[in-house]
């Protein structure tokens, strides 16, 4: 993904489907975009808030996690009964592991754009089980 911003016209980002998308530029946006860039596993909702500290109001933070989400900027999956943002060059999924709850990422091999009398199509897999490292512990 490539972001070039501009300060007076907005933001033009190229998304994992290289489009081409133009928002307003914000405060706000560009501190949300860098907390989930600078993640290392996909981030609640609450976490994000939590790590804005302040500096956005909950409800803004919502909005543009809305708003990334519509415009494929970032990606959301349901893991463990929350919805988790991300970033990625494609879609994938994710397995958990149920004690730690550890996090890791599974390739997607689903490319479904297509099914009679659907729009707006998406798809997602929940995984869990028990890492390696909690399993040397049983």
């Amino acid at each position: 993904m490539t972001i070039c911003l501009d300060k007076k016209y907005g933001c033009i980002i190229l998304n994992a489907n290289h489009l081409h998308l133009y928002m307003k530029h914000t405060k706000g946006r560009d501190i949300v975009l860098n907390i989930i860039k600078q993640a290392i596993n996909p981030l609640t909702a609450k976490e994000i808030v939590k790590s804005v500290k302040g500096k956005i109001d909950q409800a803004t933070v919502y909005r543009i996690l809305k708003k990334f989400e519509e415009e494929e900027l970032i990606f959301a999956d349901e893991l463990d009964g929350e919805k988790r943002y991300y970033i990625a060059k494609e879609k994938h999924h994710h397995i958990i592991c149920q004690i730690c709850k550890k996090i890791k990422c599974i390739p997607c091999s689903h490319k479904i754009t297509r099914v009679s009398g659907f729009t707006n199509i998406n798809h997602s897999m929940f995984l869990t089980g028990i890492c390696n490292n909690c399993n040397k512990k049983i």
